[in-house]
């Protein structure tokens, strides 16, 4: 694995939270969800496909590559996620952790 292909996934993940940030601001003053019009709704699906994309790009493509880097077994795709969720949540703890 890369460093060049590190910087493309970090470009990539960028641009990913770029457009999920420009859904969420285009619905974040919409009105009460009960009565939205076709419009709105069409805002509230970008925004919702939009989301499930980048979730997608983080774990097919982010955390397999970190997995690579630590010769961790892939497995699947529950394996992928419990295990980023385990390695970030003892990173997490180690700073929680530290004396101010």
């Amino acid at each position: 694995m890369s460093l060049a292909y590190l910087q493309e996934l970090n470009s990539a993940l960028e641009k990913q939270l770029f457009r999920l940030d420009y859904s969420y601001q285009q619905v974040k003053a919409l009105s009460d969800p009960a009565d939205i019009n076709i419009e709105e709704f069409n805002q509230f699906e970008n925004l919702c496909s939009r989301y499930a994309r980048t979730i997608d790009f983080l774990v097919r493509k982010y955390f397999r590559f970190l997995d690579d880097v630590e010769f961790e077994n892939q497995g699947t795709l529950i394996n992928e996620i419990m295990r980023n969720s385990l390695r970030y949540a003892q990173r997490y703890t180690k700073v929680r952790e530290t004396p101010e």
